[in-house]
């Protein structure tokens, strides 16, 4: 271990642990997350009353996203952007990580995962709309697939979902996720049922309203406007082909 110390992770554990003592969670640590994971959730619980959370039931859910390992997945705004060979090199790297995180929380039998996939176009349009800077652009009528970091994921986890069901349909997803560690939503009742939308920065239009059309960013966060509506097929990597081909046939 290189540092036995993580003071977003204690300022974040404080807000429910008052004095919370972070140290048990890095004594004689080996480098493996699930089990830093596993000793997360034990300190957690471990402070949890019994009377609201009995010891047996106490679990915690983390995220694991690949931009905690340096994974770039902001995906391509238009046809003209590809990834520069610093990027794909990155991600090689990021890609063992990766790997060597899914194999532990395979591994460990403390640790039960699922993958939670989105659209992939709605995932980068999202993601373009909260984090790209002013003024960038967005075509929405490219084909996208899912990331290799999710593709990857999926031979790991226990379970696969997709959060668009999931919206449609929260207690299902609630209850598959939750019995992967032998829990289900009937003591819930109707608390925690519901799985928000993406709508902490909504916009007037979207991919969704106009799937062929080419948007651009007011702001961070901020609405959109149309930059071009589309007016032909949503693109497919056969006819991406055939234009790269018209235009060198006219060069």
């Amino acid at each position: 271990m290189l540092n036995a110390k993580n003071p977003k992770l204690a300022l974040n554990l404080a807000k429910y642990i008052p004095g919370v003592d972070t140290s048990p969670l890095y004594h004689n640590l080996d480098y493996n997350i699930a089990d830093y994971f596993v000793r997360i959730r034990d300190l957690v619980c471990k402070g949890a009353a019994e009377d609201v959370c009995p010891p047996a039931d106490c679990t915690i859910s983390i995220k694991m996203f690949p931009a905690y390992i340096n994974g770039v997945t902001a995906g391509q705004h238009n046809i003209d952007e590809v990834p520069s060979a610093c990027t794909i090199a990155q991600n090689e790297k990021a890609m063992d990580a990766w790997k060597l995180a899914m194999e532990a929380f395979q591994k460990n039998p403390k640790t039960a995962t699922f993958t939670l996939n989105r659209d992939e176009m709605h995932r980068q349009f999202s993601m373009f709309h909260r984090s790209d800077a002013a003024g960038t652009e967005f075509d929405c009528s490219l084909p996208r697939e899912k990331t290799t970091f999710a593709s990857v994921s999926e031979a790991y986890t226990d379970i696969q979902l997709q959060i668009e069901s999931c919206w449609a349909n929260p207690a299902k997803c609630l209850n598959a996720s939750l019995s992967l560690v032998g829990l289900s939503t009937v003591p819930m009742g109707a608390a925690g049922k519901q799985f928000a939308p993406d709508l902490a920065h909504p916009t007037s239009m979207s991919c969704s309203t106009n799937p062929l059309a080419t948007f651009k960013l007011l702001g961070q966060g901020m609405d959109v406007r149309l930059s071009h509506p589309g007016d032909g097929p949503v693109k497919t990597k056969n006819n991406i082909h055939q234009e790269e081909n018209d235009e060198e046939r006219r060069n």
